[in-house]
């Protein structure tokens, strides 16, 4: 087990995708157990359902962009990733 802000910076460094779950930061979930970046052309509804959601329950997740909107889940990941550069 994790925290909440843990589970979240895990995710950013490992993936440079910014997520927010909607819980206090000191709530426990489950550890982010991937090793490797999801592929560029993974959309962002299938990144939050494959890797996110098994190890966080019943909270909510938003995928946040770099201009601070939430993407749309057609999304690809790499459009996501590329948005925090500009």
């Amino acid at each position: 087990m994790t925290t909440v802000g843990k589970f979240e910076n895990r995710v950013w460094e490992l993936e440079r995708i910014r997520i927010v779950i909607r819980a206090d930061c000191r709530e426990e979930v489950g550890q982010y157990g991937f090793r490797y970046k999801a592929t560029r052309k993974t959309t962002v509804a299938k990144f939050v359902e494959d890797r996110i959601m098994g190890s966080v329950g019943e909270f909510s997740v938003d995928v946040i962009d770099g201009s601070g909107c939430i993407p749309d889940g057609n999304a690809p990941v790499g459009t996501v990733r590329d948005s925090y550069r500009k």
